[in-house]
């Protein structure tokens, strides 16, 4: 080490200089490579994270800027959903529902000959109950038994009307009619019982 040292001193000045910096450079490129070259590939991983939360902080500042919309339209879709609800009877109520066709029928002055509830069909959320019906009466009557149906809170579908040709009777000229009524109830998710 000492005749390096020796020599080293012996060099011209200049020579000690630039010898100096050289191997300084070369040092200093050394150690730039070995810990700058990994932040540079890791520089470029997080700037990629920062763009990611910059993305979701601006997500979330369009939702909580718009929150009062959101929760007014929410609010609307659930009073439209309760009100959908309220039109498809859940499973407690179809008694009553059929009940209700039957007395309809009585109330516009059909006689109701048959009143057969088929087998339900379950759906996506909704289940269908058809319910076969054969009705003897005047064509006013049907109609305003029609009429009587269309007006219920609940979604009845009548379909399948085949009218009969007119007889005369006791109380005038009646017809016959046979139908099909469709009531309408609620599933509830994950439910698919049929009654």
């Amino acid at each position: 080490m000492n005749r390096f040292l020796e020599k080293w001193l012996q060099l011209p000045r200049r020579r000690r200089l630039l010898l100096g910096g050289v191997l300084l450079g070369g040092t200093v490129a050394i150690f730039g490579m070995l810990d700058l070259f990994p932040l540079m590939g890791n520089k470029t991983q997080l700037v990629q994270q920062f763009q990611g939360v910059q993305q979701l902080y601006a997500d979330q500042k369009v939702v909580t800027d718009h929150w009062e919309l959101f929760r007014n339209e929410f609010e609307r879709i659930d009073q439209e959903f309760k009100e959908a609800l309220h039109k498809l009877p859940a499973e407690g109520e179809i008694a009553q529902l059929l009940s209700d066709i039957s007395a309809l029928a009585k109330q516009s002055s059909l006689d109701v000959r048959s009143f057969g509830p088929q087998t339900e069909g379950v759906k996506e959320f909704y289940a269908v109950l058809p319910i076969q019906m054969k009705v003897v009466g005047n064509f006013h009557d049907l109609a305003l038994f029609f009429e009587k149906v269309g007006q219920m809170p609940r979604v009845v579908h009548i379909h399948d009307v085949s009218i009969g040709e007119v007889e005369l009777s006791k109380h005038g000229y009646v017809v016959s009619a046979s139908f099909i009524a469709e009531a309408y109830r609620f599933v509830e998710e994950g439910r698919e019982e049929v009654l």
